[in-house]
């Protein structure tokens, strides 16, 4: 997926949102543990990413025609752009898209379950944090 193209940035954008996060639920998670679920969080960021994207689109799209408006950032343009698809493909792309980085997000975070059994109370507690904060964006 396209994203992965840019998951470096989008990782560091998304470092003080989880810190804030980490700050909300009262937690001190160590650089270990939070290097040991990194990559479940990646595709929980992209669905976060491309739900705006997918919410905004209208009115980010409507800014975008006024005089000295600012470039547009969204993933629907970028697809449209791209590979030349209409809004309509655009936005059921984007769609697809947000299901699957979701699935990703459930299916990681099952494997790393499994894999680490003894993992502390407060771990498992940020990491389904995660799932509810990319449930919760589609809402807000």
């Amino acid at each position: 997926m396209i994203w992965f193209n840019v998951h470096t940035e989008l990782s560091e954008n998304f470092r003080p949102f989880w810190l804030m996060c980490q700050f909300g639920m009262a937690i001190n998670l160590t650089d270990e543990e939070l290097h040991s679920v990194r990559h479940v969080f990646v595709p929980a960021e992209s669905a976060l990413v491309m739900t705006n994207d997918y919410w905004s689109w209208d009115r980010e799209y409507f800014l975008s025609k006024r005089a000295h408006a600012a470039k547009m950032v969204n993933s629907i343009d970028l697809y449209m752009r791209t590979e030349g698809l209409t809004v309509e493909k655009a936005r059921d792309k984007v769609r697809t898209s947000i299901v699957a980085y979701e699935q990703e997000y459930v299916a990681l975070k099952t494997q790393f379950y499994d894999s680490h059994p003894r993992m502390s109370s407060v771990l498992k507690r940020y990491i389904e944090v995660c799932g509810v904060i990319v449930a919760g964006n589609h809402y807000w």
